[in-house]
């Protein structure tokens, strides 16, 4: 049967979502994004917790913001599959031509002859070849097995995948909540140790650019003087919050992290910070590992 494709324009847009318009700054839509998700508590309102970060998500990435924005203008919509119908050619008759048959004795009677003549028609009767619309009829038969085998095919290794993309953000949610403490937490006493500790949560990647940061804690780049770490006796502690997933592959997942800081420096009093994160989760071999962390 033919169909018909139409592209769905959604009701409410992302703008509406967060409550800005369509021309609003990135520093507007994080502002939105804030006062929006700040009414949570954490482990609350999920579903809505995850729909203000898709929006959040979406809007602020440029190049996903002006594809969405087109799909919201209505360009690119699919077009009509036009079927094609194959007429199967018309079947070609075929007669099997009747041998001629011959009688030695002239004087013999016809009732002697008849069973000759019978076996010898039978013997020398050409075989009848497959009828042409035979053949059409078991090709098509075949071509419709292969493609119900291809389409089933593809529909398992979608629903194989969408059940893989599930369980990938489910694994690599408990690995950041595991991960993200150890990594953003250290101790003015013993960096070096903390350093140590945070490597084997992070991809080969990320634990480059993180050993370079950290570094600069430590020791200040090209002086030799301690770091600002050492120089202000900071002790920070880092408790996860909340996680939320925002997009997920079975080797890939983008996450949404609320997470606290206690912050203790010099024997004062500690602070207290809430901080935003978008951390993004690889997989390899049988762990999930930190690929790479930003805040906003």
């Amino acid at each position: 049967m033919p169909g018909m494709s139409a592209r769905r324009t959604p009701s409410v847009s992302y703008y509406d979502v967060l409550g800005v318009d369509r021309d609003a700054s990135p520093e507007t839509i994080k502002k939105a994004w804030r006062e929006a998700t700040d009414k949570f508590e954490p482990g609350s309102g999920s579903g809505q917790f995850r729909l203000f970060s898709d929006a959040a998500d979406t809007l602020l990435d440029p190049t996903r913001r002006e594809a969405y924005d087109a799909e919201l203008d209505g360009e690119g919509g699919d077009g009509d599959v036009v079927p094609t119908t194959v007429a199967a050619a018309p079947a070609a008759s075929t007669e099997a031509a009747s041998p001629w048959t011959t009688v030695d004795d002239p004087d013999a009677s016809e009732e002697s002859t008849e069973p000759a003549v019978a076996a010898e028609q039978k013997q020398k009767a050409p075989r009848s070849r497959p009828s042409r619309s035979w053949v059409l009829l078991t090709t098509g038969l075949a071509v419709l097995v292969v493609a119900v085998a291809v389409l089933a095919g593809i529909a398992w290794s979608k629903q194989h995948k969408a059940a893989e993309s599930q369980d990938a953000g489910e694994e690599a949610s408990a690995a950041a909540e595991r991960s993200l403490g150890p990594v953003l937490s250290y101790d003015y006493r013993q960096l070096k140790a903390d350093r140590a500790r945070a490597l084997p949560f992070l991809s080969d990647k990320y634990r480059k650019e993180y050993t370079s940061t950290f570094d600069q804690l430590i020791e200040q780049s090209g002086t030799g003087d301690p770091g600002p770490a050492a120089k202000t006796q900071a002790v920070v502690k880092a408790s996860v919050q909340n996680v939320g997933v925002a997009a997920a592959d079975p080797d890939r997942v983008r996450l949404v992290v609320f997470l606290n800081q206690t912050t203790t420096k010099a024997g004062g009093d500690p602070s207290y910070s809430l901080n935003r994160l978008v951390v993004t989760m690889t997989h390899a071999g049988n762990s999930w590992l930190v690929d790479n962390i930003v805040s906003y």
